[in-house]
């Protein structure tokens, strides 16, 4: 499988920096696909639609959108908002034999396996 990443990103979209994340949990589902659950920081004008995705250098790269929240912000993955937990989101990734990183613009940190 081949993924592309979202070529097209608004003014009003960024990517999440490593310390803008207060923390993240991944675990295998049925199938094989990967259910991200992460929590960004708290902000009032800013929220999370998802992720953009790119394959380079054998992994799976993980890109958390920031989206201003009068916005829509362009997404691989949509994320869904946690039901119970505040300002949690949760994002499936597609199945892959790959490395999964998040990506900063700082560098990429392997979260799976």
């Amino acid at each position: 499988m081949t993924l592309f990443m979202t070529s097209c990103m608004s003014k009003n979209t960024d990517i999440y920096q490593e310390d803008e994340i207060d923390g993240y949990s991944i675990e295998e589902m049925d199938g094989g696909t990967l259910m991200l659950a992460v929590s960004p920081i708290a902000e009032t004008l800013f929220w999370c639609p998802g992720a953009i995705l790119e394959e380079r250098e054998g992994a799976m790269l993980v890109g958390l959108v920031r989206c201003h929240i009068d916005s829509e912000c362009p997404v691989d993955v949509a994320a869904i908002l946690h039901p119970t937990r505040h300002l949690v989101y949760k994002i499936v990734l597609p199945k892959t034999h790959k490395l999964i990183k998040l990506d900063y613009r700082s560098g990429a940190v392997q979260i799976w396996p």
